[in-house]
């Protein structure tokens, strides 16, 4: 399962300053009847508040996190500054390595709770 969506405002987009980029679990019933997850990435700019990317992934690793990072600069006509995540363990070390070495400012912050 390792599907990407590309939403329409993605190919418009030159620039963009700061993403951030998240995953979450996603429980579904399968065809065969049974549970199954799997890990839904997902990648906003931060100013426009638009919809970059979704892909989705068997498991939530770091390897992932930088797969799905890399998908979206390959895929896409701009340059990153900025990527803030959460302090997920999917974001930790190896992703944090990866972004330097792309030049890109790996910042972190902690969930928002909205009332």
């Amino acid at each position: 399962m390792n599907k990407a969506k590309h939403l329409n405002n993605a190919a418009q987009i030159t620039f963009v300053d700061r993403i951030f980029v998240d995953v979450k679990v996603h429980l579904f019933l399968g065809d065969d009847g049974i549970h199954k997850k799997c890990f839904l990435f997902s990648a906003v700019d931060c100013k426009s508040r638009t919809m970059i990317m979704i892909k989705t992934y068997s498991n939530d690793t770091q390897e992932n996190a930088i797969a799905f990072l890399s998908h979206i600069i390959d895929d896409n006509n701009f340059k990153l500054t900025y990527v803030v995540t959460d302090h997920s363990v999917v974001f930790q070390c190896k992703f944090h390595t990866y972004c330097k070495q792309e030049g890109i400012q790996h910042e972190t912050k902690q969930p928002s709770l909205r009332h």
